[in-house]
């Protein structure tokens, strides 16, 4: 923001007073602009700083900038976004494993678009749910009680104070001719005399338009039968926007399964309902589940996933090797690579290395099919390893590897057994 316009935006000559140094002073002239807009302003511009708000700098519009925070560790989830060609793939990230290293926070990041559509759906379905509806009603009638309570007693002390002054008016005039400090007085007297009755005139105004617009059961649903359609005509900053303003008391808190409702600002711990309500504010927990994509992308799933057995144990490492010696040849064959050579420089290790693991296949069919398919080892070392194999690999006769291979079996099948 410009410095002239910054310094025009805070001028207090506009609601008639003056500043000398630190402090403000009533001056004699008359206020231009309401105070209450003048405050309004203020607490803007102290918002958002003179290098503009958050949401100023909320370039692609993410609605859960500055409401988000990681569950686990009690920080604030920054947006951020990465780029792949033309496209634009935006997550959010707790600041802890920003700067400490994503080992730091157990809830890693979280895709945006998946975050914002779940808080997006609570925040639409706050329409079709009589709960908060009536919770709203609640809070809407408290708030109304509130600044009623205030413009009355307000106006109590405007009739009051009216009292007084008319009191000593009449005494002023009851004394006889008016001296000139008479006159001075009484004068100031018939401008503070003005000055009450038209703010009490303002007073009676707002008192009979606030009764008036006193909110029933009819003009919650009246307001809200058409949220659905007007959440959606928004554009992404624009529902930000508002989405700051539905969750102004609040922050959206995520952990690694699932996603917590909104909190109070002046704290992250948990709050009963009634701190909740003492606090002015209405909690919505939603538990989602994070699964992942076929590309390996975090996605939201509303429902827990279905949980798979794993069988314990592990593949024996000859098995794996079996399988990588069958996976080279493929790419020899159909030409992929060369040869070893370009294979061991793609596969960062030796030739000889790629030797050793190319002279599985020298072992019959169904020898190799076996090594694929051995039970997983749940303990201790691989019963069978590759120094075993070796002598198998080297004699040329399919039937004497067979019988090799069977006595192999048989010795390591004992051994298990012991």
């Amino acid at each position: 923001m410009p410095q002239n316009s910054y310094a025009l935006l805070t001028n207090p000559l506009y609601i008639g007073k003056i500043r000398h140094k630190s402090d403000l002073y009533q001056g004699e002239h008359e206020s231009i602009v309401e105070a209450e807009v003048f405050e309004k302003v203020q607490a803007t511009l102290q918002r958002n700083g003179r290098s503009g708000g958050v949401m100023v700098r909320n370039r692609y519009g993410a609605l859960l900038k500055g409401l988000l925070f990681c569950k686990g560790c009690s920080r604030a989830m920054t947006h951020s976004f990465t780029c792949k060609g033309e496209r634009r793939y935006r997550y959010y990230t707790c600041t802890r494993a920003i700067k400490n290293g994503r080992k730091a926070c157990p809830s890693g990041s979280l895709p945006a678009f998946e975050i914002e559509r779940v808080v997006g759906d609570q925040i639409r379905g706050i329409a079709a749910d009589p709960g908060l509806r009536a919770e709203f009603l609640r809070q809407a009638q408290e708030q109304f009680d509130v600044e009623l309570a205030e413009l009355a007693t307000e106006q109590r002390g405007l009739e009051q104070e009216l009292a007084w002054h008319h009191a000593d008016i009449g005494k002023i005039c009851g004394d006889g001719p008016a001296t000139a400090p008479g006159g001075a007085r009484l004068a100031e007297l018939n401008d503070r005399v003005a000055q009450a009755e038209t703010r009490l005139a303002e007073l009676r105004h707002r008192i009979e338009e606030h009764e008036r617009d006193q909110l029933d059961v009819g003009d919650i649903d009246a307001a809200f039968a058409d949220f659905d359609n007007v959440w959606n005509a928004l554009s992404p900053r624009e529902q930000a926007q508002v989405l700051a303003l539905l969750v102004g008391a609040g922050r959206v808190r995520c952990g690694r399964q699932h996603g917590r409702g909104f909190f109070p600002r002046h704290g992250h711990q948990d709050l009963g309902t009634s701190e909740a309500r003492r606090c002015g504010m209405i909690t919505v927990k939603k538990q989602v589940f994070f699964t992942r994509s076929k590309r390996g992308r975090r996605r939201i799933e509303d429902n827990p996933p279905a949980s798979q057995t794993v069988p314990p144990g592990r593949v024996p490492r000859v098995s794996r090797v079996m399988a990588l010696a069958i996976q080279f040849d493929d790419l020899l064959r159909s030409g992929t690579v060369s040869d070893t050579i370009e294979l061991a420089r793609l596969a960062k290790v030796t030739q000889p290395r790629i030797t050793q693991v190319m002279n599985l296949l020298h072992l019959a069919p169904d020898i190799q099919e076996e090594l694929l398919f051995l039970p997983l080892v749940t303990h201790g070392r691989d019963p069978i390893n590759k120094k075993r194999l070796r002598r198998i690999c080297a004699d040329v006769s399919w039937n004497r590897q067979r019988q090799q291979w069977a006595f192999l079996r048989k010795t390591t099948a004992k051994q298990q057994n012991q």
